[in-house]
């Protein structure tokens, strides 16, 4: 059970998100749900949800697949590459198993980011085929409420235009984080990773953590805006209650900007 979300970045960059949370039965720990990659042909990177052992076994093809293509190849044969290991996967390890699935499933689902010659792609698994996503992705028991959270996003005018990679970075981090807090069986620490020039680049987990916290007081803001639209009255001073609204969420701006450049030994939490 998981999380995994994947955007693409206006700027051809691409963004997948991950929480960290395993389980089996009663018992939970951390595991690793994105793999990387990258060489001469450009970065890869692959998240993703459904049976540990098959999902990292899974990803382990693909990137040996990857990397047995030769330089220069473009991004339909790339593609082409991956859907043919993808599918021969499924009918050696998946498709065997799948007929008593009162037992361990063995079903795995995939989001598949490259970025290389100037451009970048976006792809999901859908049983054995791959599919190519235009703005963003999302897989794992968290998938509904993800895609409507990212959904809403990018349905606003020019959106897909505006979102370059480190907006998709704050997005993935946020849409994680809520979906971590809401739906069960997602949670612990979130791994971002980005796809820039033809280069994997890490979020540090520090940096995460302390972004996460941040969306954590935006969130105890947004009850109470309803309630104020609702016309409950916070003071007697009316305006200064909008005042203070406006304070907190000036205050939760400037808080998670700051995130990106702190780290969790020199951060310290300062709100009137």
């Amino acid at each position: 059970m998981t999380i995994a979300i994947g955007i693409l970045g206006s700027d051809n960059g691409v963004t997948l998100g991950a929480d960290s949370e395993q389980t089996w039965g009663y018992l939970k720990s951390s595991a690793e749900k994105i793999w990387t990659h990258e060489d001469e042909k450009g970065a890869l990177a692959i998240a993703g949800a459904g049976d540990g052992g098959n999902l990292e076994c899974l990803s382990q093809w693909l990137v040996d697949a990857f990397i047995t293509l030769p330089a220069g190849s473009d991004h339909g044969r790339i593609e082409k590459t991956l859907s043919l290991t993808l599918r021969e996967f499924h009918k050696q390890h998946i498709i065997p198993y799948t007929k008593d699935l009162t037992q361990d499933d063995p079903r795995v689902w995939l989001i598949v980011g490259f970025q290389g010659s100037g451009a970048a792609r976006l792809w999901a698994s859908q049983r054995g085929a791959l599919r190519r996503c235009d703005r963003y992705t999302s897989t794992g028991i968290g998938r509904e409420y993800a895609e409507a959270m990212l959904g809403e996003v990018f349905k606003k005018k020019n959106a897909t235009a505006k979102i370059d990679t480190r907006f998709a970075e704050k997005l993935a981090a946020y849409v994680a984080f809520q979906t971590k807090l809401r739906v069960q069986g997602c949670g612990m620490a979130t791994a971002l990773v980005s796809l820039r020039d033809g280069h994997v680049q890490e979020i540090q987990p520090e940096k995460v953590s302390v972004f996460s916290y941040h969306c954590n007081r935006y969130s105890m803001l947004q009850p109470l805006m309803l309630q104020y639209a609702l016309g409950y009255d916070f003071e007697d001073d009316q305006i200064k209650a909008v005042q203070l609204l406006i304070g907190w969420l000036t205050s939760a701006r400037n808080q998670l900007r700051q995130s990106e450049r702190a780290t969790v030994e020199g951060w310290h939490y300062n709100i009137e």
